[in-house]
């Protein structure tokens, strides 16, 4: 990673670029240590005129399998943790009713409340009244500007994120082609 700056924050070496009006794309190197890998992130703006929602499959797919089905142009991500047989490990809503019974640790995970203006929830709040589609995750990697995880558990995997900034825009970023521990 770059030390200098550019005037949006990022490292001067990273370069967004324009996929289509309020969407931008981040293909980049980065390093945590030893460690570094290829990271893609979208960035949207917030009247971009997008609408986030959960697919939830009659069967358990893969992320692939479920793009296809809904022929449909997007962004499939697998974005929480499931089980083989498709249930969540976390709450989930969709379309107002409660996915599997299953929920985090409300202290250390977040719900991410989608619609057509999605939003990040601490998971100690509650979402009795909120219709749009929610999804549990877990941990938080970054609150608050602040770094939410911060102990190394070896755990390797590819990762899924997404988050906000204070602007209200949204991003959605992976980890394509290396595994990374939470902490890396």
């Amino acid at each position: 990673t770059s030390t200098q700056s550019g005037q949006d924050g990022t490292p001067a070496a990273w370069s967004w670029q324009v996929v289509e009006p309020g969407v931008r794309r981040l293909d980049a190197r980065v390093a945590s240590g030893e460690a570094a890998a290829r990271i893609l992130v979208w960035e949207f703006d917030k009247n971009a005129g997008y609408v986030w929602e959960l697919v939830r499959p009659d069967q358990a797919l893969s992320v692939a399998a479920t793009a296809e089905l809904t022929q449909e142009d997007g962004i499939f991500l697998n974005g929480g943790y499931f089980h083989a047989d498709g249930s969540p490990s976390g709450l989930v809503q969709v379309g107002g009713e409660r996915w599997g019974k299953r929920q985090f640790d409300p202290v250390r995970s977040g719900f991410v409340v989608l619609g057509d203006r999605p939003f990040l929830l601490a998971g100690t709040a509650t979402t009795t009244g909120i219709t749009a589609d929610i999804l549990q995750s877990y941990p938080w990697i970054i609150r608050k500007g602040a770094h939410g995880f911060s102990q190394e558990t070896g755990n390797y995997a590819r990762r899924t994120f997404v988050g906000t900034d204070v602007r209200g825009r949204w991003y959605v970023g992976i980890v394509p082609d290396e595994s990374v521990t939470l902490y890396q």
